[in-house]
């Protein structure tokens, strides 16, 4: 017993001196390394299984060095005191590696004392010979893809095809989506989303179609029989580990029965067991954020929104029938806003859905959705469907299917909306009418059958859009510039009327406007310089007012415009800004610090030329036909720099 006792505390010993001689090899050889330049944070290992350097090391150099041991042939038996896996077939070769890369220098410096910068050239006095390099000798860090790549000429020569696979910019997301594993299937969607967003990185459709399909197909839209490769991924696959359900999802949250057509499964219909007692019970879908098949789609739908707002992938959108099943079932969709998100992805794609070329589209659907918005009592779903009706009526093909199936007191509640005191939906509604009165017959007789719409289209004419009041201009940015009346009389001119500026808030769906006013309108805060009993007039005489308006000091507009440009603009290069804006900005400013002779807008923009001569003017068509223009190269400052309001003195 106290022999064996005695045989462990020595064997305890052996292996204690072992392993500090080991670490302090180790620590020698990774500051070599790191003076070299070469520094290595990991173990090598083998088959999982760390290899000890320094057992390599005192194993080597006490046969001789690795030069002797490669001649002799010997890494064979020094692969054996390791005892590395037997499923490893090239351990032998591997060992061989891991020695040249981490201690073949080492063995130079401290074994054989040679500088390892210089080769060694044994045979130099020989004769000259090409050099064989062995893959001992030349290990790639990194592995070379262009050893596969082939010439157009080469291939020909042996026959081989010259129809090569090009790889998509998304080809990893594609792989993603494929492989169905939950991870990868979260982050490819994630990726999809912020790649979506407005801007350079935007994802383009074109590039890879089958992006839309898989995403569609994760969410259990498929295309018909056509689509049995991704029926079957989705049905032993993704189904199987995500237990994730779209097609009951869809089923349980679509209120429509026509549109429950469009949930297919391999070319049929999707049938599920109807659950008795809805009248009595809640039977539906009630999960809320805990829906992980809703919250999925609800990233999809974002997906799809995002991308409507760039006309690259509106075309690819408007003509895929998947993106239209998508689309038509989130619109009937109780869950969360998908309805929401829908609807302004089908207003965005409805200037480029031609409703005739796409295979599949019912018509009848998408006119009855337009039908219900317009007379919906939502105003979101009542803006949202006179864009539709818009944007639709630019559509040279639609033009019969709209006469066939929009319903005929559509016309009416037109003309019923022009009455309502909301100035957005009066703008909507008369574009909508605008463009509807474009294709002409039959809509315009449809329109002028209605009763008294010719007179309630002329009373708009002097509309005022303060006269609402503030309730009515939700949405709505007005700006109202009203030019000063003793300036134009002293000149002999015909005075000028007011104008007031409409601008929608969402400049994608609605265009500006101009609408005289009446000349004795003004906004709430605008000092009334006139006298009089008008608002801020405070009942003065005429005699008073009129002593007080020879000794007002004018203001000198061109000095004074001048330097608020300079201060709150700047050059930059890759900018623009919309011209109107530019203007409406203007008046605030005029209004903001009462100054009445302001500049009209013909003048103020020849004075933005000038101060500003190496922008230049751009103007981009819209869609719908308007026409936008814009300052490029100029841009507001962050940070607005003091200006100075110029005034000329009082004449006598």
């Amino acid at each position: 017993m106290a022999s064996s006792s005695n045989k462990e505390e020595h064997d305890g010993d052996l292996s204690s001196e072992y392993e500090k001689q080991r670490m302090s090899f180790i620590a020698d050889l990774r500051r070599f390394n790191e003076n070299r330049g070469t520094p290595f944070d990991r173990i090598p290992e083998i088959g999982g299984r760390q290899i000890d350097l320094y057992h390599l090391y005192q194993k080597v150099t006490g046969l001789g060095g690795r030069q002797k041991v490669n001649n002799e042939q010997q890494w064979e038996n020094i692969q054996e005191e390791f005892h590395l896996p037997r499923a490893c077939v090239n351990s032998t070769q591997a060992l061989k590696n891991i020695y040249f890369r981490f201690l073949n220098l080492y063995e130079k410096v401290n074994f054989l004392g040679e500088d390892p910068d210089v080769k060694n050239n044994e045979e130099e006095d020989a004769p000259a010979r090409k050099k064989i390099c062995l893959p001992i000798d030349s290990i790639p860090l990194c592995y070379n893809y262009n050893q596969h790549k082939l010439t157009d000429a080469l291939r020909q020569q042996h026959s081989l095809s010259t129809d090569l696979y090009s790889q998509s910019d998304y080809e990893k997301l594609l792989m993603s989506l494929r492989s169905g594993l939950p991870n990868e299937v979260d982050l490819a969607v994630n990726v999809c989303v912020l790649l979506s967003t407005e801007g350079k990185h935007c994802i383009k459709l074109e590039k890879c179609p089958q992006l839309l399909h898989l995403l569609l197909a994760h969410v259990g839209v498929f295309e018909g029989k056509d689509s049995d490769e991704m029926q079957d991924l989705y049905q032993h696959c993704w189904l199987p580990y995500t237990k994730r359900n779209f097609l009951r999802f869809w089923y349980e949250t679509v209120d429509s029965a026509d549109v429950r057509s469009l949930i297919t499964w391999r070319g049929q219909q999707y049938i599920q067991r109807e659950l008795v007692g809805a009248e009595v019970l809640n039977l539906g879908r009630d999960l809320g954020t805990s829906d992980v098949e809703g919250q999925r789609v609800g990233q999809i739908a974002v997906f799809l929104h995002n991308l409507s707002f760039e006309e690259e992938n509106q075309k690819i959108l408007a003509s895929s029938y998947l993106a239209y099943k998508f689309v038509m079932l989130s619109l009937h969709s109780t869950y969360g806003c998908l309805r929401q998100l829908a609807l302004d992805t089908f207003a965005n794609l409805s200037c480029e859905l031609a409703l005739d070329s796409v295979k599949g589209v019912d018509c009848r659907l998408v006119l009855n959705l337009l039908n219900t918005a317009l007379f919906s009592e939502d105003r979101f779903f009542l803006v949202r469907g006179l864009e539709i009706l818009s944007k639709m009526s630019q559509v040279a093909s639609s033009e019969s299917i709209m006469v066939e199936h929009l319903r005929e007191d559509v016309y009416k509640r037109l003309l019923d909306l022009l009455t309502v005191q909301d100035i957005q939906l009066i703008v909507h509604t008369l574009e909508a009418l605008y463009k509807l009165s474009k294709i002409g017959e039959p809509f315009t007789t449809r329109i002028s059958r209605v009763h008294r719409a010719i007179e309630t289209l002329v009373s708009l004419i002097t509309i005022e859009a303060q006269s609402f009041g503030p309730g009515s201009l939700v949405g709505i940015k007005v700006v109202e510039y009203v030019p000063p009346t003793h300036v134009s009389s002293e000149e002999g001119e015909n005075p000028r009327r007011p104008t007031t500026v409409i601008q929608s808030i969402n400049p994608d769906s609605v265009n500006i406007y101009q609408v005289p006013v009446n000349s004795q309108s003004q906004l709430s805060g605008v000092p009334d310089t006139g006298g009089g009993k008008g608002p801020g007039g405070g009942g003065e005489t005429p005699k008073a007012a009129a002593s007080d308006k020879e000794k007002e000091a004018v203001t000198d507009i061109q000095v004074t415009t001048t330097s608020w440009l300079n201060a709150t603009f700047e050059l930059k290069k890759k900018s623009k800004v919309n011209q109107v804006e530019l203007f409406s900005e203007y008046l605030q400013f005029c209004r903001k610090f009462g100054i009445s002779n302001a500049l009209s807008s013909a003048d103020f923009l020849q004075l933005v030329k000038a101060t500003f001569n190496q922008c230049e003017v751009l103007s981009i068509n819209r869609k719908n036909g308007d026409r936008d223009v814009y300052f490029e190269g100029l841009c507001k400052r962050p940070a607005q720099k003091p200006f100075a309001v110029t005034t000329l003195p009082p004449e006598k």
